[in-house]
């Protein structure tokens, strides 16, 4: 896998101390609607920020010297994106470093809501309040990573609905931020990865019964339109915990489970999330002698 590297010595004369400054992305250019992990080494930094998009983001250290950060990109993003590393370092110096990445176009599909999903939308607004305390329990960020290895699939069956799937018809036009599992009602819903249950929610009009988990440093997934559901918020789930079951609630003519994977606040592809845990954190199968 190709990386981007930048690599620094910087010699601070007064302090005789050197630090050694290397700089990856992986992907090196990931599609609209992924995400990309930041490596950043600097010995001796105090705190490393990464401005993106406009947003500064706090990065975080995995071992001395070493601060990681996953940063999303927009469904319909393409072309070069900027960003801009800061790093504090002891006395509080500060230094800055420009990187900027590429972001391939993602293929957009289209597809028209029929009559009868319009009507039900109608016949069950969006409340604005409920919309409110979701998005914003999608965009916290916490500072302890409590995942551990590849994402799972939160249900054993298949998917119905991708990705960034456009859904038009009526007065309605909106990109589809997760994927749906066409599952029975009751089939077991499981938690994706280790985390920490933020919200729970029952009967939303949008978005039905409801659990969103706080995997930490940004990344939240969430499982709607569930019939049961076994957990409570604050409740500590490790990956592959039974926390409900698949059901028909709220925008949903039909049993079906909605899975979304939100990083820094925004969704990105699940499938694509799944795959890419496992090729950063699953150990590689040894080759045959």
């Amino acid at each position: 896998m190709r990386r981007i590297i930048a690599f620094l010595v910087i010699m601070i004369l007064a302090g005789s101390i050197v630090l050694a400054y290397d700089f990856q992305t992986v992907p090196r250019a990931p599609t609209g609607g992924q995400a990309f992990i930041v490596r950043i080494e600097e010995r001796g930094a105090e705190t490393i920020s990464v401005t993106s998009g406009g947003k500064a983001f706090g990065a975080f250290f995995v071992s001395t010297g070493t601060a990681e950060l996953f940063l999303p990109t927009g469904i319909e993003e393409k072309g070069s994106r900027r960003l801009s590393v800061r790093v504090k370092e002891p006395g509080g110096r500060t230094c800055k470093y420009m990187h900027s990445i590429k972001v391939k176009p993602r293929k957009i599909r289209e597809v028209h809501l029929r009559t009868s999903d319009v009507k039900m939308r109608d016949n069950q607004p969006m409340i604005e309040e409920q919309n409110r305390v979701v998005v914003g329990k999608l965009r916290e960020v916490s500072p302890q990573r409590r995942w551990e290895g590849a994402f799972v699939a939160p249900s054993a069956h298949s998917v119905v609905s991708g990705f960034a799937v456009k859904r038009s018809g009526g007065s309605y036009s909106y990109y589809h931020k997760g994927v749906d599992f066409g599952a029975p009602k009751g089939a077991p819903v499981k938690a994706s990865n280790s985390g920490k249950v933020n919200y729970v929610g029952e009967g939303l009009s949008v978005y039905g019964n409801t659990v969103i988990i706080d995997h930490g440093q940004g990344v939240i997934t969430c499982y709607f339109h569930m019939s049961d559901v076994f957990v409570k918020e604050n409740d500590i789930v490790e990956k592959g915990k039974k926390i409900g079951t698949v059901g028909d609630t709220g925008w949903a003519t039909g049993p079906h489970l909605h899975y979304g994977v939100y990083v820094q606040g925004s969704a990105v592809d699940p499938i694509w999330w799944r795959n890419f845990t496992g090729t950063l954190y699953e150990p590689k199968p040894a080759k045959k002698r």
